[in-house]
């Protein structure tokens, strides 16, 4: 990792800190503002906003909720992997 970081900087520059200080503000309320609020329980929790607690908090991924990927919410689906996505050193 450390390697990589290096790498990253060398070919890049460093990190735009406003990009890490985004990352790391993202709050299950932001999350659940995206989430089709349909309370389904699919996703094995009692609605979505535990869900969103656990996004936020890695113990799930988007692909455990059905609804989210509906035709209907590509576009929230979308800006929810943005948010979700780890900063990555490539």
């Amino acid at each position: 990792m450390i390697n990589k970081a290096f790498q990253y900087y060398e070919s890049h520059g460093p990190l735009d800190p406003k990009l890490v200080e985004m990352k790391g503000k993202v709050t299950p309320l932001e999350i659940y503002n995206y989430l089709p609020k349909t309370n389904c329980k699919e996703c094995e929790e009692q609605g979505c906003f535990p869900f969103a607690v656990k996004l936020s908090n890695g113990e799930k991924t988007l692909k455990e909720c059905p609804p989210i990927n509906g035709v209907q919410y590509a576009e929230n689906k979308s800006r929810l992997e943005r948010m979700l996505q780890p900063i990555k050193l490539e």
